[in-house]
């Protein structure tokens, strides 16, 4: 079967081919073909689809996109904070910055958010999970 939509160009029994922007081509977003097999295609379409009583936003307040960059350096400076990696291109590790946002703030990331005085143990971490399964469908 073809298709003559926008996107989607050829679905087969094993794959199906489609048109996407790569919006990391410079200097301007280029229009790039792929096929895949049918069972990929779908498992990647499907992570675009909220889990129930899940709502899809938009950036808006100091995330909107028209001026993100000025009105993040602007929170940096009343934060008193510096750049973070995250704006500069490279990765972040939140494990490895923690410590430094503890000595900066002149505090023990162990003591309790909440009362300031207990203590936080580790005692199981979670592996993560790909997708959120708030119930079954039984339709």
């Amino acid at each position: 079967m073809t298709t003559t939509g926008d996107g989607l160009r050829q679905i087969d029994d094993d794959h199906v081919r489609f048109t996407y922007q790569d919006h990391r081509a410079d200097p301007a977003p280029s229009v790039k073909t792929m096929t895949l097999a049918a069972t990929e295609f779908i498992r990647r379409f499907l992570l675009h689809v909220l889990p129930l009583g899940f709502h899809r936003i938009r950036y808006y307040g100091f995330l909107g996109p028209r001026h993100r960059t000025q009105k993040l350096t602007r929170c940096r400076q009343l934060l008193a904070s510096t750049p973070s990696l995250a704006t500069s291109g490279a990765p972040v590790n939140a494990t490895a910055s923690a410590p430094r946002l503890a000595v900066r703030a002149r505090l023990s990331m162990r003591l309790c958010p909440t009362c300031g005085h207990g203590q936080l143990l580790v005692i199981d971490r979670l592996p993560p999970t790909r997708g959120l399964s708030i119930g079954t469908d039984t339709s």
